[in-house]
């Protein structure tokens, strides 16, 4: 395992707010792999392991840039829950697997269940 993944887990936001697992939960769905499995999802997996916080959420402005569009308050189980496919779902099952709640609501009262109900 990847001696730095501690240092990471416990890394700052960037600017924006943007934690490393809400970063990777962007990320999802574009097809980026690394030793046969979704990039994301396995840097999520070592990131947990590491103890970073599933339920770690945006500041409440959020990041309304145009390539970003995260609302305040999302946790990165939001953001997995707007991506498709396989990836997103191992991405899902890891971070609820690590305690991410499906009951936090961001800035507009949106839950991860809610999103995922439809």
């Amino acid at each position: 395992e990847w001696g730095g993944a501690r240092f990471v887990a416990d890394a700052p936001a960037d600017p924006e707010g943007r934690t490393p697992l809400l970063i990777l939960a962007q990320q999802l769905g574009r097809g980026w792999r690394a030793g046969g499995a979704d990039w994301a999802t396995s840097a999520a997996g070592v990131l947990l392991t590491n103890g970073a916080d599933p339920n770690r959420a945006m500041p409440p402005a959020g990041d309304p840039s145009p390539f970003a569009q995260i609302t305040g308050g999302a946790t990165p189980l939001h953001l997995a829950l707007r991506a498709e496919g396989p990836a997103a779902e191992d991405f899902v099952q890891i971070l609820l697997d690590a305690g991410a709640d499906p009951n936090l609501a961001d800035v507009k009262g949106v839950t991860p269940l809610m999103t995922a109900a439809g």
